[in-house]
C-alpha cells in the first residue's frame, strides 16, 4: 500500500504498538489509543520516528510498550478511561453498556502507570 500510495494518501497505523515498525517503512503516524494518556510523550516517539531518530524512537516505543499492551486488557476504551480518572484527569464514570473494569485487571493497569511515573 504505501508503496503504490500517492503523495497525498497517508497511511496511519490503527494500533499504537504497530505505529514505529510502520514509519520505519514509510508510515505517516497513528490513530492511537495511548496518546490520551501520555499525549507527549506518544507525540515525540511519533516525531523521532518522522525525522529519522528510530534509536530515540524505539526507547520511546520500549518505555510506552507495556501502557501500549494493558490499554486492551480489557474493551477498548474501559482501560484508557479507568487510567486517566486514576491520573485524576476524569472522573471514573462509564454508561453502559461499558461497565468498570475487573479489580483484578484494574491492579495490572495500576501497576503500569506506577511504572511510568503517572500515578
Amino acid at each position: 500500500i504505501i508503496k503504490k500510495a500517492p503523495s497525498y494518501f497517508s497511511v496511519l497505523s490503527g494500533d499504537d504498538i504497530l505505529t514505529l515498525p510502520l514509519i520505519s517503512v514509510g508510515g505517516h503516524g497513528c490513530i492511537s489509543v495511548v496518546s490520551n494518556e501520555v499525549p507527549k510523550y506518544f507525540s515525540q516517539l511519533i516525531a523521532y520516528a518522522l525525522n529519522g531518530d528510530f534509536k530515540k524512537a524505539k526507547l520511546m516505543h520500549y518505555k510506552l510498550m507495556d501502557l501500549m499492551q494493558v490499554n486492551f486488557i480489557e474493551t477498548n476504551p474501559l482501560p484508557v478511561k479507568t487510567a486517566l480518572s486514576l491520573m485524576g484527569k476524569i472522573e471514573e464514570v462509564f454508561r453502559l453498556p461499558l461497565v468498570p473494569m475487573e479489580e483484578k485487571n484494574k491492579l495490572v493497569l495500576k501497576d503500569v502507570l506506577r511504572d511510568l511515573g503517572l500515578i
